[in-house]
């Protein structure tokens, strides 16, 4: 009979609380598209740290930390769009060696800096991008159009020389 109480209490308990944990922080509400998802693997305990330069083989299904280094020492695989927009801080790069799907993909970061996703030796044209400056997790998202193939996702200007990112096929 107590077991039953408890699991009774333990399914109630999930059913109550479960919509709660499912939705954003009420900071940020403002974006253009749902990033609950890249809220979730920002928040991970188990993020991974990468340095600038380093190639994964395709697009993992959580963010990455990557780990900058300073604007005059980093060397980009394509120069970026607007290295104006990127004048000091750190900066970096990480190339992924299949993108999840022909079409958008969207590339979300927790801080302010440029983004610019380089395919075949250029930068690709900004789709479209939303931003929630209350946001204290997720700065902005930016979705580009890529072909089949490697692709890089190049960070510039940023304040600290770490950055998470998070990418993945937009919906």
């Amino acid at each position: 009979m107590r077991s039953r109480l408890i699991v009774s209490l333990l399914i109630a308990t999930a059913v109550l609380s479960g919509p709660a944990r499912a939705q954003q922080p009420a900071e940020c509400t403002q974006f253009d598209w749902p990033l609950a998802t890249e809220l979730a693997w920002f928040r991970s305990p188990s993020v991974e740290t990468l340095k600038s330069g380093e190639t994964l083989a395709g697009v993992p299904a959580v963010a990455i930390t990557l780990a900058l280094t300073p604007m005059d020492k980093t060397t980009y695989p394509t120069a970026l769009s607007r290295p104006d927009k990127a004048d000091g801080g750190y900066g970096g790069f990480i190339t992924f060696g299949e993108a999840p799907r022909a079409g958008e993909i969207q590339v979300t970061v927790s801080a302010e800096s440029w983004v610019d996703v380089a395919q075949n030796g250029a930068s690709l044209e900004l789709v479209s991008r939303t931003r929630d400056r209350t946001c204290s997790e997720i700065r902005k998202s930016l979705r580009f159009k890529v072909a089949a193939g490697p692709f890089s996702v190049l960070i510039g200007g940023a304040k600290s020389d770490t950055i998470r990112v998070a990418v993945r096929a937009a919906d």
